[in-house]
């Protein structure tokens, strides 16, 4: 019985081969498992924004338009201020929260910032948000607001102006390294 091996020849012929073989399947895949690397961290770079958009959504509709404050600027910033209503009291009475939920958005450094006021006071040191009704607030007292405690929801949010709650904005996420992810924010089917 005689042993047979490979030869030379037929070692680099099969080198030869699986080399072609390999380089195509790099060819073919890579591009596909970057661009599915990127689309998952773009889908979870994004989750910020998607929980700022629903928590403004869901704070806007127990809001209603009674509620709302709103002010923005010719180079894009905008706030927007709101008290939600409570539930009904078995006198079927709405009452109103005594807090102040704001919602920003700063264009020069690009985020939306949320941020809440439990005891603003009038200058006597009384509330201003009694429960009974809410306060509505004008552009200057909306920038007086103090901002110290305000957190960044999300960054790299690049968005075009504002003007009211009654228009749409538009506006893009921009992380790095992950797609960008267009979104239009509109409030008409919130508001009553």
């Amino acid at each position: 019985m005689r042993r047979r091996g490979f030869t030379l020849p037929e070692v680099f012929a099969a080198m030869f081969l699986l080399g072609i073989l390999g380089l195509l399947l790099i060819r073919f895949l890579l591009p596909i498992v970057v661009s599915s690397n990127r689309m998952l961290a773009g889908i979870s770079a994004a989750a910020p924004v998607e929980q700022f958009l629903n928590q403004l959504h869901a704070d806007t509709y127990q809001a209603s338009r009674k509620g709302l404050s709103f002010t923005s600027s010719p180079d894009g910033e905008w706030t927007l201020a709101l008290v939600r209503r409570t539930k009904p009291s078995s006198e079927a009475e709405v009452f109103w929260e005594k807090e102040l939920r704001v919602y920003r958005y700063h264009p020069v450094v690009r985020e939306l910032t949320f941020q809440k006021y439990t005891e603003l006071k009038w200058p006597d040191g009384s509330l201003r948000l009694n429960g009974q009704e809410p306060l509505h607030f004008s552009k200057d007292e909306l920038a007086a607001l103090p901002s110290h405690e305000e957190t960044v929801v999300a960054h790299f949010v690049k968005g075009n102006a504002w003007a009211d709650l009654g228009t749409n904005w538009e506006f893009d996420y921009l992380p790095p390294d992950a797609a960008r992810v267009h979104y239009l924010l509109t409030l008409a089917g919130d508001l009553d």
